[in-house]
């Protein structure tokens, strides 16, 4: 019966979200409301991009036209794993990954979507915990070697970039600290060194972390925090 269907709807965990032809929400479950932060009268009968601020992976506001739920019901084809980063009305972020299956019924003027939402938030912190490390020193947390090779090669491609300055700082007595009080004492010293510098870093600047090759003898030829400026914004 309807009375059950709805019973086993409420009770999945999966987000779940029916639309009719027009692209408006008409059924949707605790779940699906839970995950997108907003009540069944905020949803129903709206579009998702009136009724839930998403950006795509990139930062870009989603559009209803870029949505999965718009793709199905236009190719009339399921849209499977589509991830987007959901701004909740009480400022908590979600990320969420969106299946959408269209459904035509014998008889009936319009094509349904059922849209399968899941919360992958942990996941996608976690993959970013993951990137933010495979290119920031584990010690200072500044970015690395990797990092600014990538960032630079980037900025040196476009065509309207403007003017950026690189000041290299050398530390090149860090090594004999390592030598005269232990390892523990040189990764101190290097630590306030690059909370010091970043300090004194405007919302345009940030400071790498630039480690030279080691000698014959095992030891880092010299340390260099490089900070950088840049006359346009900077992410990382």
């Amino acid at each position: 019966s309807l009375a059950q269907q709805r019973v086993v709807l409420d009770a999945l965990a999966e987000g779940v979200i029916v639309y009719d032809g027009d692209g408006r929400a008409r059924v949707s479950n605790p779940s699906a409301r839970d995950i997108l932060g907003v009540s069944a009268g905020a949803l129903h009968g709206a579009r998702d991009a009136a009724a839930v601020r998403m950006t795509d992976e990139a930062g870009e506001p989603v559009s209803y036209d870029a949505t999965p739920m718009r793709e199905a019901l236009r190719t009339n084809r399921p849209v499977r794993g589509h991830v987007f980063k959901v701004l909740r009305d009480d400022g908590t972020v979600r990320w969420v990954r969106v299946n959408a299956q269209p459904l035509v019924r014998a008889g009936a003027e319009d094509t349904l979507v059922v849209a399968s939402l899941a919360d992958v938030t942990p996941l996608k912190l976690r993959e970013r915990e993951l990137v933010h490390r495979s290119l920031h020193d584990p010690l200072t947390d500044l970015p690395n070697r990797r990092f600014s090779l990538e960032y630079l090669a980037r900025r040196a491609l476009r065509r309207d970039e403007p003017a950026g300055a690189v000041l290299v700082i050398d530390l090149a007595q860090h090594a004999r600290v390592n030598e005269l009080y232990g390892h523990a004492m040189g990764d101190r010293l290097l630590k306030a060194a690059a909370q010091r510098i970043a300090g004194t870093l405007g919302p345009n600047d940030f400071a790498l972390l630039w480690i030279l090759p080691r000698d014959r003898g095992g030891e880092n030829k010299w340390t260099n925090i490089v900070p950088v400026r840049w006359n346009s914004s900077t992410t990382y």
